[in-house]
């Protein structure tokens, strides 16, 4: 099956965002089951499907998450629902918006 042409594709919008964790850092995959627990309870499978949701970056600390560009509102509610990761409290901050990763890591090289 061939990709699609850049025409055809959605846009993308990429958020930097860190987390705040009072014990050890926290595993991708925990994060990743969270992040779909938590938008499947908030907008159940079309929604969560609509946002497109996709963990580009995780080193523990922070990450990038890729998302639809008319869904940036919802992916950061679904962000900021998220208190407890694997049975530890954490919370989830956004940092910055960008069209590119290139823009999203800069965030990460400047703090």
């Amino acid at each position: 099956m061939k990709a699609l042409p850049p025409s055809l594709r959605g846009n993308s919008r990429y958020l930097a965002f860190e987390v705040t964790c009072g014990e050890s850092g926290i595993r991708k995959q925990d994060l990743v089951k969270e992040l779909w627990r938590s938008a499947s309870s908030l907008y159940g499978d079309v929604g969560t499907s609509r946002c497109g949701l996709w963990l580009i970056e995780f080193d523990g600390k922070g990450g990038i998450i890729k998302c639809a560009h008319d869904m940036v509102n919802e992916v950061k509610i679904i962000l900021a629902t998220i208190n407890m990761i694997n049975g530890k409290a954490a919370g989830l901050r956004v940092l910055r918006t960008s069209g590119t990763i290139k823009g999203a890591r800069e965030t990460f090289i400047d703090n």
